[in-house]
């Protein structure tokens, strides 16, 4: 076997504990923190010869706006003291994530790499839904979280392995065989987010759906960096600003109640927005630190005489807790111009790839209007749409070149 042949066995490997070091986190396993952190320096050491073509066009520039966002997010937790491993780990799951992605689009290997991001997708769910079966209380006795995280956890790996698979599929996921699997595989999705009592997830995935039925319609505009910005920020400021009003309509009253079984105050999400402006005007520039929200909420964000807030209800309000009007201003600008450049290479094929990654971006951001939807997941979408518009080859058509490795014929 010649020296080419070895080093390109080992990518599925690779892919593997990419995933586990970056995608998923198991909580069943104890200090899997210190595991993530191992598994990230060895990519790390793996990756170093490879690393240079990140920093160079066409990569330059997004990893640059990447490195930024982590050094905010670095002097943010310098200021305040706080949580430095957390955001360090997170920093680096970011990072390799995306210069991952970028390797693997560049050389061809994105789709051997979904596949095996599927399968691992495939393989955690399954395991998630046996403990749901055989021991319904598991969940409870670990903090109402199941083997991958709470239950939005559970929906949100559910999306990310839709996404996954359309983009394994390629263009054969318009044959008959390939269209129905990926159907039977969203309903699967949708009966687990409402199995474990997920509402956002179950949206999540309703989203999605639509999202691919209408591909023709949304493809257009939400390549637009102005469709993602006018989008985010109306999400999150529609309840914020317009919460009580919107909620004292009768008719949403009743479907929050009657339909999602949840009460008019959308769960204590409503005192959420009302009491969170003071503990953004206390550190507007950088906020509190990485993850911060339920040590700064513990004993002051009370809704109730033993209901404590955990998070911010919103998914850019809690990443301006973190990181302030900086890190949020980065972020946009990141976002903006990753969409910016593959606005410009809007193919007029089958550029499912980018399509899909753009649709779990934006799915991840309208739930973010009550839901805290800024994890590692979000930043994978971004990095897999700009590492795919970055290849105007790619780009052009999803013409990918010819999948290597055997594990890619799964879907051949």
């Amino acid at each position: 076997m010649r020296l080419i042949d070895r080093k390109l066995s080992l990518n599925p490997l690779l892919s593997i504990a990419v995933f586990h070091a970056c995608v998923v986190r198991v909580v069943y396993i104890p200090g899997y923190n210190t595991i993530a952190s191992v598994l990230c320096a060895i990519i790390l050491c793996v990756m170093l010869l490879r690393v240079k073509k990140n920093f160079s066009e066409p990569y330059l520039k997004v990893n640059l706006l990447l490195f930024a966002m982590s050094a905010v997010m670095v002097v943010s937790s310098l200021l305040n003291s706080y949580n430095m491993n957390g955001t360090l780990l997170f920093i680096a799951r970011l990072n390799l994530l995306t210069w991952f992605l970028e390797i693997q689009c560049s050389e061809g290997r994105i789709r051997s790499t979904a596949t095996v991001f599927f399968l691992c997708c495939v393989v955690y769910l399954l395991i998630t839904y046996y403990y749901i079966v055989s021991d319904p209380l598991m969940a409870w006795r670990n903090e109402l979280n199941y083997l991958v995280g709470t239950k939005f956890s559970v929906s949100y790996l559910a999306l990310f392995g839709l996404i996954m698979y359309v983009i394994a599929a390629g263009r054969s996921i318009k044959t008959i065989p390939r269209a129905v699997l990926f159907a039977a595989l969203c309903v699967l999705a949708l009966l687990l987010a409402l199995r474990i009592d997920c509402n956002t997830g179950a949206i999540g995935i309703v989203l999605f759906m639509l999202a691919i039925a209408f591909k023709p319609v949304l493809e257009h505009p939400l390549h637009k960096p102005i469709t993602y910005l006018v989008t985010s920020i109306f999400v999150t400021f529609i309840l914020f600003a317009f919460g009580e009003i919107v909620l004292h309509v009768g008719f949403v009253s009743d479907v929050i109640t009657n339909v999602f079984g949840r009460s008019s105050d959308l769960s204590g999400r409503t005192y959420v927005y009302e009491h969170v402006f003071p503990f953004l005007v206390n550190s507007p520039l950088f906020g509190y630190g990485y993850n911060s929200v339920y040590a700064l909420f513990e004993g002051v964000m009370m809704f109730s005489a033993t209901g404590n807030a955990l998070d911010a209800q919103n998914a850019i309000l809690e990443y301006c807790l973190y990181f302030g009007l900086v890190g949020v201003a980065l972020l946009y600008c990141y976002i903006c111009f990753v969409l910016s450049r593959g606005a410009r290479h809007i193919a007029e094929g089958d550029d499912w790839g980018r399509y899909v990654s753009l649709v779990g971006l934006y799915v991840l951001t309208v739930l973010g209007m009550a839901e805290i939807t800024i994890n590692v997941q979000f930043f994978a979408y971004i990095a897999l749409y700009a590492a795919l518009s970055a290849e105007e080859a790619l780009a052009r058509d999803f013409g990918y070149p010819a999948p290597v490795g055997r594990i890619a014929t799964i879907f051949n």
